[in-house]
């Protein structure tokens, strides 16, 4: 089974900036409204910011979720202050040979909920 997890948090109502600084670690990508999306024609409507997992080769969902959602530095005051400005969306994308086992820990559950997160799974069998 591989994952691959994705962190973004966009808005209209804060400039990239301001997104940016609630996080102390790198983003992988960024944009800002009215920007192409990559060689696309679509254009963003918003901005915001990504921050992406390495491809994993593992069976353990749950697990690979705990740890990428530990190294995230996130500042949570800083962003706690401007959530009704955000949104936010986890998503975890996993392919497998066989119907995948979903479980995940009330720690993680936790974690996910502190963030005011959206969560989203997708199962490419």
């Amino acid at each position: 089974m591989k994952i691959f997890i994705r962190f973004s948090v966009y808005s209209t109502q804060m400039t990239l900036d301001q997104l940016v600084q609630n996080v102390d670690c790198q983003p992988t990508r960024v944009w800002s409204a009215g920007t192409l999306r990559g060689k696309t024609q679509i254009v963003e409507k918003n901005n915001g910011f990504m921050i992406e997992s390495e491809y994993c080769d593992c069976d353990d969902l749950d697990a690979i979720l705990n740890q990428f959602l530990k190294t995230l530095k996130i500042n949570k005051d800083r962003l706690d202050s401007v959530l009704d400005k955000v949104m936010i969306l986890l998503r975890c994308i996993v392919y497998s040979e066989n119907t995948p086992p979903i479980y995940f820990s009330s720690d993680t559950i936790s974690c996910i909920s502190r963030l005011n997160a959206d969560f989203d799974i997708d199962l490419y069998v």
